[in-house]
């Protein structure tokens, strides 16, 4: 009786220890579960990031897209202007020269009729 009631004992003790070894064992469970929910919403959240992070990379691309589009068309817009002023700085340039060439004329006409002026003087002075 008295083996039986040691493997007894031995039996529980054991018994014990395991059930020492189990609660051990959830401890870490639940931990390692803790640890999982923790994870999870960090990863969640990451997540948030990554999308608002791409959403605003994707408005910046559509402002940048936008920007350019104007500069491009403010750019054109410049050119146009310039070439037109240009041309109209060559009509000037042209016209002036016309105008150089007329009064070039003007003045050779002047020039003979007092060159015969003052022929018709020397004539009559003798």
């Amino acid at each position: 009786l008295n083996a039986a009631n040691a493997k007894v004992a031995e039996a529980e003790q054991a018994l014990d220890g395991l059930k020492l070894e189990i609660l051990g064992l959830e401890d870490d469970l639940s931990g390692a579960k803790a640890e999982a929910t923790r994870l999870e919403r960090e990863r969640d959240g990451l997540k948030e990031q990554v999308a608002t992070l791409s959403t605003t990379l994707q408005d910046a691309e559509g402002g940048a897209a936008q920007q350019v589009e104007a500069l491009s068309t403010e750019l054109q817009g410049v050119k146009q202007a310039s070439g037109e002023k240009i041309q109209g700085l060559e009509n000037d340039v042209n016209a002036a020269n016309a105008k150089a060439a007329e009064s070039e004329e003007k003045a050779l006409g002047l020039e003979k009729d007092l060159l015969a002026a003052n022929d018709k003087a020397a004539e009559l002075e003798q």
